[in-house]
């Protein structure tokens, strides 16, 4: 495994044409992996991607055969299928990936458990459609003004109120799983980080500076620590951010569904909480605005669900959690925001207890 594995990286625009679960509390009555994709004809060829009409035409939405497509796709072959009687997002697997690391089986498998844990199913938008053999989800389409993404351009995220609903949502997700078994594992390849070999490290252009990580005694030893404290138990999303947040901002407390669970796996739920704060940290660097307002209500919306017991992990997970994104800043080229998170990451490291006291006292 490489110190920065995953199974595939979070769809960066996917959350902003995604999708939204009905009010229903329980789990959706999905058709299964036979159901035709193809309006019942055979495939001329089994490579060939199944038309976007034909599958939201599979999942039962009224005149999509001759609905308006739009192509949304960036990692994975993502479309949304507009006709009179709705819309729907049509999402594959992108070619080549069924065998390889970036499938959908792991958010697949989420949708699939929603439909028999109510906590789960009023978290996620709601599928009409789940074939894991064609490696196809069908989900309902959100309206713009609730992404996550373009709420956080147009600077409405983050939000105190928001923030707290995230919390709680995913303490929601954390306790609905606890203690089921989940077949995949979420990735914290970072944490092991300081023990890998070169050649494991997947990285291109960062790769100098993971090495660098590898050996700064103040990140090896923080990242080191965070790795013996992992306690994984229950279905975690694994890539927490606006991005893949739908968001009604029109109700109070706000209404939140998390999208994009490519990533989920059996994890720590402290990672989740941790991803959501290095999201916040990394903002005040980029944007130049404060996100403890916006930490300090995600703590206590989840310890208001949960309890306290993630905190003392919370306090080493989250300056790992920025040591990853500085990783992909520095992959992607921005090396000054790459080199502002790691210092973020080891004041956080140097001054741990510290820390924890400051996520104590979000705790109310």
């Amino acid at each position: 495994m490489t110190a920065l594995a995953h199974r595939g990286a979070g769809e960066q625009g996917i959350a902003q044409h995604a999708t939204r679960r009905s009010a229903e509390a329980g789990g959706p009555d999905v058709p299964d992996s036979r159901a035709s994709l193809d309006g019942g004809r055979t495939h001329a060829a089994a490579s060939r991607p199944a038309d976007p009409r034909l599958v939201a035409a599979a999942a039962g939405l009224p005149g999509a055969r001759e609905g308006q497509v739009i192509d949304l796709s960036r990692s994975h072959r993502v479309h949304r299928v507009d006709s009179a009687a709705g819309s729907v997002i049509v999402k594959a697997a992108a070619q080549g990936s069924r065998r390889g690391s970036r499938t959908l089986s792991a958010e697949a498998f989420a949708y699939r458990l929603a439909g028999w844990r109510p906590g789960l199913a009023a978290v996620l938008p709601r599928a009409t459609l789940i074939d894991e053999s064609r490696q196809v989800l069908v989900l309902e389409a959100a309206p713009w003004s609730s992404v996550g993404g373009v709420l956080q351009d147009r600077g409405l995220l983050p939000d105190p109120a928001a923030s707290f609903s995230l919390g709680h949502v995913l303490a929601s997700v954390h306790l609905a799983t606890a203690g089921i078994p989940i077949p995949f594992a979420t990735s914290a390849g970072i944490l092991d980080l300081p023990d890998s070999e070169p050649s494991d490290i997947d990285l291109v252009n960062a790769k100098e500076l993971a090495l660098a990580v590898s050996h700064d005694p103040v990140l090896a030893a923080g990242l080191r620590r965070a790795r013996a404290d992992w306690a994984p138990t229950c279905l975690v999303h694994g890539d927490v951010k606006w991005d893949n947040c739908l968001v009604d901002l029109d109700v109070m407390p706000p209404v939140l569904r998390l999208i994009d669970w490519e990533l989920s796996g059996w994890g720590d739920p402290a990672w989740d909480i941790a991803a959501a704060l290095a999201q916040a940290t990394a903002l005040e660097v980029t944007a130049n605005r404060s996100g403890e307002p916006g930490q300090a209500a995600l703590v206590a919306g989840y310890v208001a669900r949960a309890g306290t017991g993630i905190i003392e992990r919370t306090a080493r997970y989250w300056p790992a959690r920025l040591v990853h994104l500085a990783l992909e800043c520095a992959e992607g080229g921005a090396l000054s925001v790459a080199d502002s998170l790691l210092e973020r990451a080891r004041d956080l490291m140097r001054h741990e207890p510290e820390t924890g006291e400051r996520l104590w006292g979000w705790t109310g």
